[in-house]
């Protein structure tokens, strides 16, 4: 397992490099921007930090097809349960560090965020995640991220619509974000819950696909 993990984090390493280059050249252009930081000057840092930890453990599939790792491994005394569980390792690794740089990018800007929404990220990550790597296993990379813009840009533009249409008010939004700080160990065991109940029904899904394809 350590040694599935460790090729992993190897190939996929010049894409958490890039990852990592993004979120600094928003976080400067954030700075630059406005005689000071705030939250929405440093809305694009914030979104690089989610999207790239969402993608990022499919491109270990990608390769893995690419390069023929797949007939090599299946053809090895190494179950195909393993060969999964790193790739969702890896996901659990690669939502953490991003996580972890999540808070980096808030305490440079002065800790304006509130810890609970580093939380969020990391949730918002591996619900992602639970959706892109068996997509990307079953469908291959290039639906993956026809997929990934459908669910960045579809909520933004149901929200907007909700939004143009007084569905959704200033009022109800500051209400649901209120009921949140009133309840936090309520919403964050829900919340915590409804993720790895989600992760791990991927992850099974995953080990069937997986099991399933011949290569």
């Amino acid at each position: 397992m350590y040694g599935l993990l460790y090729k992993d984090l190897h190939n996929t390493r010049k894409e958490l490099f890039i990852g990592i280059l993004m979120c600094l050249i928003f976080l400067v252009f954030g700075a630059s921007v406005g005689s000071e930081l705030s939250p929405s000057n440093l809305g694009p840092a914030y979104g690089v930090i989610v999207s790239i930890g969402a993608i990022s453990a499919t491109y270990s599939l990608h390769y893995d097809k690419a390069c023929g790792w797949n007939k090599f491994i299946c053809a090895s005394p190494i179950s195909r349960f393993k060969v999964i569980a790193s790739k969702y390792l890896l996901g659990v690794a690669s939502a953490l560090f991003f996580t972890l740089l999540s808070v980096g990018v808030n305490l440079f800007s002065g800790g304006m965020l509130p810890v609970w929404a580093h939380l969020v990220f990391l949730g918002i990550i591996l619900l992602l995640q639970s959706v892109m790597i068996p997509v990307t296993l079953k469908l291959g990379q290039n639906f993956m991220v026809v997929l990934f813009l459908l669910l960045i840009f579809i909520p933004i533009v149901l929200l907007f619509l909700l939004y143009r249409w007084n569905l959704l008010t200033d009022a109800l939004i500051h209400g649901f974000f209120q009921w949140i700080k009133s309840q936090p160990v309520l919403f964050g065991i829900t919340a915590g819950t409804v993720v790895l109940a989600l992760y791990g029904a991927s992850f099974f899904l995953s080990c069937r696909f997986y099991e399933k394809m011949e290569f």
